[in-house]
């Protein structure tokens, strides 16, 4: 089996064989910040949003940033194809650089160090998602800029060692009696229909639970203080963790919650299904690329969403605005197993790339749409 393949200040190089000085700030004094990016099927998952958060990052550090989005996509790509493609996870850092000497209060003129590397994502087991994982709690103990995503990570790795030394996955964080976050995961606690996940700010590095839960009109999120019970309602199992893939939180996972379709679990599945979809249009577009399309043609438009909304009626007006009236023949709904969720596919005449990305724009942009593909 290759050996890994990294990134290290413009090479790309065998992992084994990557080298930094020991002088360099990230090594002395945790002075750098990173990413994580899952990848599916050779591709980065919500880049955009990860290279964001990035930059506020290094904006919270006195920092510019070395790269652009673009480049950083290059980069990206390039290390995720020398990797193997498919399913993967991306760590990016960014260091303040190395200097002769240890001084707290750094020089000016410093070279920044890029590191970035690839493992493989491995999935979460089907009984693991069901079940769910068993999480404990404890005092958030972390430094007050949580936002900024440091390598200075000791006080993380001290509260999951807690869970590991109790049998459990993760250890859900209270800071005042609210909860935070996970040692290694953002945390959403389900309660009345809501995903509830806390406001954004110096407590918290998280994604915007709507853009990165994968689950967009799954549930009604709410951006405030989860319910205010010392973190109960995720130790009874109604929690979200979320690092790479979602988690369903039960204390015990023996006990499983009444009935199979569960706030939390709906979640968790919407998520997975997400994926498929994300995976099924890479596939495709690889296969565009070899056999490229011929207009006019027959062309299957497939839209997913809630079946308690107007998707329908919202996704129809879309496509005919750009395909012209469509006859019933050409319209199929399917009903998922749960009676939860929509498919639709329309089959239109298709007369040009553009006109297609037009209705896919439109499509994704569209509230009541989960995916469209």
């Amino acid at each position: 089996m290759p050996l890994p393949v990294c990134y290290l200040n413009g090479e790309y190089l065998p992992l084994a064989e990557a080298r930094v000085s020991p002088l360099d700030r990230a090594f002395l004094f945790g002075d750098a910040v990173y990413e994580v990016v899952p990848v599916y099927a050779g591709r980065p998952f919500r880049l955009r949003e990860h290279l964001d958060r990035l930059v506020r990052s290094l904006a919270g550090i006195r920092m510019e940033p070395p790269l652009t989005h673009a480049e950083w996509a290059a980069l990206l790509s390039s290390l995720i194809e020398r990797n193997g493609g498919g399913d993967q996870y991306v760590y990016f850092q960014v260091t303040r650089g190395a200097e002769l000497g240890r001084n707290h209060a750094w020089p000016a003129g410093l070279a920044p160090t890029l590191f970035a590397f690839a493992n493989t994502l491995e999935p979460p087991s089907a009984a693991l998602l069901e079940q769910g994982v068993a999480a404990i709690t404890a005092q958030d103990i972390r430094w007050a800029r949580r936002d900024i995503k440091s390598t200075a990570l000791l006080a993380n790795t001290l509260l999951k060692k807690l869970s590991a030394d109790a049998g459990a996955f993760e250890t859900i964080l209270l800071e005042r009696g609210e909860l935070t976050e996970g040692s290694s995961t953002t945390v959403h606690v389900v309660s009345g229909g809501e995903i509830h996940t806390p406001p954004n700010g110096p407590h918290s590095a998280r994604h915007h639970a709507r853009r990165g839960g994968g689950a967009r009109g799954a549930q009604r999120h709410c951006e405030r203080e989860p319910p205010r019970d010392r973190g109960g309602a995720a130790r009874r199992g109604r929690g979200v963790a979320r690092l790479r893939h979602p988690r369903r939180i039960a204390r015990d996972p023996a006990r499983r919650p009444a009935g199979g379709n569960g706030p939390a679990r709906t979640l968790v599945r919407a998520h997975a299904l997400r994926l498929r979809e994300l995976r099924a249009r890479a596939r495709r577009d690889a296969g565009a690329v070899t056999q490229p399309l011929e207009f006019p043609t027959e062309f299957p438009i497939k839209v997913m969403g809630r079946r308690d909304t107007d998707l329908k009626a919202l996704t129809r007006e879309i496509v005919e605005r750009h395909s012209g009236p469509l006859a019933e023949e050409n319209v199929r709904v399917r009903t998922s197993g749960d009676g939860n969720f929509l498919a639709l596919t329309y089959v239109v005449t298709a007369r040009s790339r553009e006109q297609l990305d037009a209705i896919y724009r439109e499509l994704t942009a569209c509230t009541a749409v989960l995916m469209a593909l």
